[in-house]
């Protein structure tokens, strides 16, 4: 029997976070909405995730070891597979003069952690992807 209507390929997300205590409910939760979901702790190993696996959106931190996420969201915009894909930065920074610099990149949504279900952030995800 053949299926017609929806593509059979899950949407994948790439959840770069470094609070631990975050991603798992935010993974088992994007799972349970139907995505794929991979996770960097930092910007550095989202930039290299991202090369290989392909997300079709990013959920970014801004504040990270390693490579914050103001110096990924750059990175990714100078590369081939990330300067088109949709990022939704996910954060509590709120209008320090660096993130003034995070509109440049062409950011589809901005959503703050503490005033944001998880509901909320898939529904985001949801709307930035349709």
């Amino acid at each position: 029997m053949v299926k017609i209507g929806k593509s059979a390929r899950k949407r994948k997300v790439m959840v770069v976070e470094d609070e631990e205590v975050l991603v798992k409910p935010l993974r088992r939760f994007l799972e349970k909405s139907d995505f794929d979901v991979v996770t960097a702790a930092n910007g550095r190993d989202g930039l290299d995730l991202g090369e290989r696996e392909r997300p079709d959106l990013v959920l970014l931190d801004l504040i990270m070891p390693v490579m914050d996420g103001y110096a990924m969201l750059k990175g990714l915009r100078q590369s081939v597979w990330g300067k088109d894909v949709p990022v939704v930065i996910f954060t509590n920074i709120i209008g320090t003069k660096n993130q003034e610099g995070i509109f440049q990149h062409n950011i589809s949504r901005h959503l703050l952690k503490d005033s944001s279900s998880l509901k909320d952030v898939v529904g985001v995800i949801q709307e930035v992807l349709a």
